[in-house]
């Protein structure tokens, strides 16, 4: 049993934490090659295209981690959840005229 913990501890990379597999930007590199390559986007419009792209996501992200704040309403305080109703109504609405602002 000692041997074959010492073995596992052994083949995982040093230095590195367990959720260490995801790199945001090389993430990001990839994705925007992706919409480069797919979108056919000549390194001009690419250098217009994507400082837009990355201020709308950033606004939408914002958006969506308020919305993620009110997934944990307690379900037997009518009132707060009245709130969550009302407030996640308000960010839907905040969201789409965010896509309308960027889409015209």
């Amino acid at each position: 049993m000692l041997m074959i913990s010492l073995v596992s501890l052994a083949s995982q990379p040093q230095g590195r934490k367990h959720h260490d597999g995801f790199d945001p930007k090389r993430f990001q590199a990839e994705l925007e090659q992706f919409i480069t390559t797919n979108a056919c986007l000549t390194p001009r419009e690419a250098a217009k295209f994507f400082p837009v792209y990355r201020q709308m996501g950033k606004k939408m992200r914002m958006i969506f981690d308020e919305m993620r704040r009110f997934r944990h309403v307690n379900p037997n305080d009518n009132e707060a959840c009245a709130e969550a109703i009302r407030r996640q109504d308000e960010l839907d609405i905040q969201l789409k005229q965010l896509q309308q602002e960027y889409h015209s």
